[in-house]
């Protein structure tokens, strides 16, 4: 490892070491009647190794080591009554030893989740060479304008729609990789927003969003309502090239809920409806564990393992839409925090058609209420490619292998 690198990742673990040493609080640089600047941010480190179990001709073994650091400074300025600005600066490092380099985007780690594209990059690399690479991201650049019974939102910014997380349906505009390991804020989107909420329990969601050019610009609406125990939304509008009309509902019953969504979506260049996305679920929850159960239907996928290589490039994959290659899914939760400050969660992805399946137990504790440390795995089952003649993958997550890490996070 170059010097430059050393020295970029000492000084992000000991950022990372503050950060659990110290207690969460915001910095309150200037503090007027009307005026204001904050600084709040975390630091997290993670390190380990990863071993897909198969060798490939001429590269050989693809086992290989990593250490990843990520420091996110969130500025929030207040400037005046009505109008505040939000800048995250978000500093990633990345060695590995694999025999492809330390690019980050892997399928698993700090990095899996698709970045939006964007017309104005505002994206630095210093360093990517001898498998390390360092890099700065201005994440956030958002102003926020609040007017009676609503607000405007302009520059880079998160926007989350609908309820699911492991299955994310509706999630258009940024959404988390199921394996990206740093899912504490989200990547931004340039957008322009405007929120508004005519009446209690009812939002107006309307978003106006750049994806890199013109052609890909997408514009979408969203309503959404709370009545009694039920959470209902329905939006649609152009994303990318398809018009896409979503809905969905939770029932929260307390300890119980129950979810469903959907996604239609019309190809506008093909000229042909495409298969929709859906999910039904339940989540459980007690005082110290909970349960969550879903079923996912993937219609971007292909349902024939023969296409996966073709699917890996599919336009829908490639810009973070969906995370799988399939059709058809069941994913399994599970997480227990009833030892003192020790959380035990496992999740279970399982492809039914290969079949296989990726599972994700993970051990956490808190120092305290601002730092932890987890220690985890993504481990995959189902066959193995083959290389013979061509790259043929016989299983979605047989192809993953094993992940392993440890991880430590603490905030300001």
């Amino acid at each position: 490892m170059s010097a430059a690198a050393v020295r970029w990742s000492a000084a992000l673990l000991v950022l990372a070491a503050i950060g659990v040493a110290s207690e969460a609080r915001a910095f309150t640089l200037f503090d007027g009647d009307t005026l204001g600047l904050e600084l709040r941010g975390y630091a997290q480190s993670a390190g380990g190794f990863q071993d897909p179990g198969y060798e490939v001709p001429v590269l050989g073994s693809l086992a290989s080591g990593f250490h990843a650091q990520v420091l996110r400074l969130q500025w929030f300025a207040q400037l005046g009554d009505s109008l505040t600005l939000d800048v995250h600066n978000r500093f990633v490092t990345y060695t590995s030893s694999s025999v492809l380099g330390a690019g980050l985007g892997d399928a698993v780690g700090i990095g899996a989740s698709v970045v939006p594209q964007r017309t104005v990059n505002l994206q630095t690399t210093f360093i990517d060479e001898g498998g390390f690479r360092a890099s700065h991201d201005i994440d956030r650049l958002a102003l926020r304008v609040f007017f009676g019974a609503g607000e405007v939102v302009l520059g880079r910014q998160a926007i989350t729609w609908g309820h699911g997380s492991m299955f994310a349906v509706a999630d258009v505009w940024t959404q988390f990789s199921p394996f990206e390991l740093d899912q504490t804020e989200k990547p931004g989107i340039d957008a322009a927003r405007v929120l508004y909420y005519p009446t209690p329990g009812l939002e107006l969601d309307f978003i106006v969003a750049d994806r890199g050019s013109l052609e890909d610009l997408s514009a979408g609406a969203r309503a959404s309502m709370v009545a009694g125990s039920a959470d209902v939304y329905v939006a649609g509008g152009k994303f990318w090239q398809q018009i896409m009309a979503m809905a969905g509902v939770a029932l929260d019953m307390v300890d119980f809920k129950l979810r469903a969504e959907i996604a239609q979506g019309y190809d506008a260049d093909a000229a042909r409806f495409r298969l929709p996305r859906g999910t039904i679920g339940a989540d459980y929850f007690a005082s110290d564990w909970s349960f969550s159960a879903d079923y996912h239907f993937n219609g971007v996928g292909t349902p024939r393992a023969e296409d996966y290589v073709a699917q890996l490039s599919d336009p829908a994959r490639a810009r973070g839409e969906s995370y799988y290659l399939n059709r058809h899914y069941v994913g399994l939760a599970s997480s227990y925090g009833g030892i003192d400050r020790l959380r035990l969660s496992v999740a279970a992805i399982t492809n039914v058609v290969d079949p296989s399946v990726i599972v994700t137990p993970s051990l956490s504790y808190e120092f305290s209420d601002n730092a932890d440390i987890t220690l985890g795995a993504f481990q995959g089952f189902g066959e193995k490619p083959v290389f013979d003649p061509g790259l043929q993958l016989r299983s979605e997550f047989g192809t993953y292998g094993g992940f392993y890490y440890a991880q430590f996070r603490g905030f300001f």
